[in-house]
């Protein structure tokens, strides 16, 4: 019955009318000018998204994730296909309750895989870039579970693959194709490679520069910087 309720309100074509039907019929805690598109699959047992929150495009797809838990201005997806696929264990019988959580401003672009099993924490004016960047939190048969960390003004390129337990430091960058097997603490580094490593210190990526690009507000020195209402 859950899931005929969720492909009822995904086929729905107009955006306030399925974000009143998630509040009323699925409980979801959904704030103002919040945007979900059409043909999003939401299997979600809890949802949080502040306001100007977005899931865009179609075909964002969520299977048995447990929470999701979205910051002001976060967005999962593009403006028309996004092909983003999330999976959790919310059901099966005595696995950990796991969360997707995104920072402010924090953006996943198209076509990624992210496996719920364990948190995976995406921080502050964040870009998963690109496509096809793989985020796994177990190992083989469901045997072990570990969270997945990116720390606040990260950017991550195309075909990324991380392993579970992994995290990476602030204002880095992960380059296309790298192979995260273990944490790289460092911060303001670019990464790369397979395994992944330390490719360049003190790279000088700044988060805010990419977001304004995509005419996207971000978050500096704590303060939230709206794009220019003329761009």
């Amino acid at each position: 019955m859950r899931l005929f309720i969720l492909i009822i309100i995904a086929m729905t074509p107009i955006n306030c009318v399925r974000v009143v039907l998630y509040r009323s019929l699925l409980g979801f805690k959904i704030g103002r000018h919040v945007k979900i598109g059409m043909f999003s699959l939401l299997d979600i047992r809890t949802v949080v998204m502040e306001e100007h929150a977005a899931i865009r495009g179609i075909g964002n797809i969520f299977l048995s994730v447990h929470r999701l838990e979205m910051a002001p201005y976060s967005r999962i997806g593009g403006p028309r296909f996004s092909m983003n696929l999330f999976r959790g264990t919310a059901n099966k019988k005595d696995y950990p309750a796991a969360c997707l959580r995104l920072g402010g401003c924090a953006i996943i672009e198209l076509m990624h895989y992210m496996d719920i099993c364990a948190d995976v924490i995406i921080g502050d004016n964040v870009v998963i870039g690109g496509i096809r960047s793989v985020f796994m939190t177990h190992t083989l048969h469901l045997q072990e579970f570990k969270p997945i960390v990116i720390g606040d003004n990260v950017y991550v390129g195309s075909n990324c693959l991380f392993q579970m337990g992994t995290r990476i430091g602030a204002r880095c960058v992960v380059g296309l194709g790298s192979v995260v097997v273990k944490s790289i603490h460092e911060e303001d580094a670019l990464i790369g490679g397979s395994p992944a490593k330390v490719v360049r210190e003190h790279f000088g990526y700044r988060a805010e520069d990419a977001l304004a690009l995509r005419r996207r507000p971000y978050y500096k020195d704590g303060e939230l910087v709206l794009p220019d209402a003329r761009s």
